[in-house]
């Protein structure tokens, strides 16, 4: 048995200085591997773990214990550290002043609403106070632009509004006279001052808007009602000289003393006309009166005198007959100072 165990011994040293002689004689430079290469490697050390294996069992079997070191110790590959890319997580930050819409936003008055012209009416909008502020008695309803509508263009708030509340805002406003579509825009403001409304930015208008249509009047039918046409009785031009006499109701010129229902006389530059027997006139003006305005029309007994020949003035009278009528001067000669009149008298 112990020689069994030297030979053994004998043998692996030769084996052992053989292999270092080969190394010696054969040794090249070292050279880069490519892929082909490793593999072969990678072949030949299995096979010769293989073979120290199958020696060491053999050996084992005869009862020799060998130890041998591993030729080939493959190298853990690393675990790569992976680090996930952070991702931006959404803010949760809301601005202080911010308005969004309510349920139902339009309360009263919804968009394109037929008005008549000139018709009142009350809007109102629901909103939420969407931001992180509190909304108090210092913020407002504002006009942003548009048509007012006849609308007051600011009104304070009536009481707190804590974020996510709603509150009902209303404006008291006035139909335009003349028919078409209406838009007035509305804002809130803070403060400050600052105006805010609806949208993502906050700067959006909130409105009304209405539709002003013509109102239909009923057609209705007039009640007739017979009036008599007055007739003329008499008319026409005379001439009167300084102190003639006119009977309105016959249109003849007289003597004073005559039943004349006016009496012409000059006073230069005086043109005088002096009611006579009860008659009466009143200077009625440039506009030329009908029956009824010289019938109703308080007639006096005053005498009426002009200055200067104005054709354009009308006298209304009542002759001592109880007829109406109407004269003005027609013309005046001032070299044989005659003056003509113009006359109508109706028939009563």
């Amino acid at each position: 048995m112990k020689l069994k165990r030297i030979s053994l011994i004998t043998l692996l040293l030769l084996v052992f200085i053989f292999g270092c002689q080969q190394n010696l004689e054969t040794e090249e430079p070292i050279s880069q591997l490519n892929t082909t290469d490793l593999y072969n490697t990678s072949v030949v050390e299995v096979t010769a773990a293989f073979g120290q294996t199958a020696t060491i069992m053999a050996y084992e079997a005869t009862g020799i214990s060998v130890a041998l070191t591993a030729a080939y110790t493959p190298s853990q590959i690393p675990t790569l550290a992976r680090t996930q890319i952070p991702q931006p997580s959404p803010t949760s930050e809301l601005p202080c002043n911010a308005a969004a819409p309510g349920v139902p936003m339009d309360v009263t008055i919804r968009d394109d609403t037929e008005m008549a012209p000139g018709e009142s009416f009350t809007k109102t909008w629901r909103l939420q106070n969407a931001g992180s502020c509190k909304w108090n008695r210092l913020y407002s309803l504002v006009f942003f632009s548009g048509n007012s509508m006849s609308a007051l263009q600011s009104a304070y708030l009536l009481g707190e509004v804590f974020p996510g509340q709603m509150v009902d805002l209303s404006v008291d406003m006035v139909a335009p006279l003349s028919p078409g579509i209406y838009q007035s825009n509305w804002m809130l403001a803070d403060a400050d001052g600052n105006l805010f409304g609806l949208g993502p930015n906050g700067d959006a208008p909130f409105w009304a808007r209405i539709q002003v249509i013509q109102a239909v009047t009923p057609t209705l039918i007039p009640t007739l009602t017979l009036t008599p046409t007055p007739i003329v009785y008499r008319d026409g031009i005379v001439s009167l000289a300084h102190n003639d006499g006119l009977d309105l109701d016959t249109g003849l010129t007289s003597q004073p003393e005559g039943l004349s229902d006016l009496i012409y006389q000059l006073n230069p530059p005086y043109h005088m006309f002096i009611p006579a027997n009860a008659a009466g006139m009143i200077m009625f003006g440039e506009q030329v009166p009908d029956y009824d305005d010289c019938k109703n029309t308080l007639v006096s007994s005053d005498p009426i005198s002009f200055d200067s020949i104005n054709t354009n003035i009308y006298v209304c009278y009542h002759t001592n007959m109880g007829k109406t009528g109407r004269f003005h001067i027609y013309d005046f000669d001032d070299l044989e100072d005659i003056i003509r009149i113009e006359f109508l008298t109706w028939s009563d």
